[in-house]
């Protein structure tokens, strides 16, 4: 959903915004699907350690992914009402903050992944160093939202404030998406040390640990 809503906007493109919106239903059903059978698996199996953090951290990250397909399903209609007001505002001028969430997400995914499929079983320094550029790199992100927004309020005249609060409110859901990413990579270090580790403007940090796994 998220790389439908890039090319919908960069494309201003309507049809795909509203596919989007169709679509939301649709992972709502999914969600509800996989979390009914990892209630299932942790009925019926005698899961501990980090297999029982799979399923059960796992499940919180299929919420965290949802909500990021909410966030896809009101961008695509803030893209709607955007591309229904006069817009004089260039979109590529976004084309990083796009390209920056999106590779966040690939590498928080990229993460999980790897911790599921034991992969990183023995990486646990690699891992932890890829989840602390996920949560640096979220600071960028939110460095150039506040510099758009500021450059956005600055460009607003009467004529065209519904447009630049438009292209404000997908930057703030596309910041806000971002920011999930982060909690998907703290999820997958809890998953793999036993450790919680929390992002912030001071860096990915534990501040909490539940011993080994």
């Amino acid at each position: 959903m998220f790389l439908k809503f890039k090319d919908a906007f960069f494309e201003k493109n309507v049809k795909l915004s509203k596919e989007i919106i169709q679509q939301d239903m649709r992972v709502d059903f999914i969600e509800a699907r996989l979390e009914y059978k990892s209630m299932e698996i942790l009925a019926i199996n005698n899961l501990y350690g980090k297999y029982f953090k799979i399923v059960f951290l796992g499940n919180k990250i299929i919420g965290i992914l949802e909500s990021m397909a909410d966030m896809c399903e009101t961008m695509a209609k803030n893209n709607i009402d955007l591309l229904s007001y006069p817009n004089s505002i260039n979109p590529y001028q976004f084309e990083d903050l796009f390209e920056i969430s999106q590779n966040m997400l690939g590498e928080s995914l990229r993460l999980y992944s790897n911790i599921v499929e034991n992969k990183n079983s023995y990486l646990i320094k690699e891992s932890i160093d890829l989840a602390k550029w996920i949560c640096k790199t979220d600071t960028e992100v939110d460095s150039l939202y506040s510099a758009f927004k500021r450059n956005l309020m600055g460009k607003v005249t009467k004529d065209n404030f519904r447009s630049i609060m438009a292209n404000i409110e997908i930057l703030s859901n596309l910041e806000k998406f971002s920011d999930l990413t982060t909690n998907i990579a703290e999820y997958s270090i809890f998953i793999l040390t036993g450790d919680r580790y929390k992002c912030n403007k001071e860096g990915f940090n534990i501040f909490y640990s539940l011993g080994n796994n």
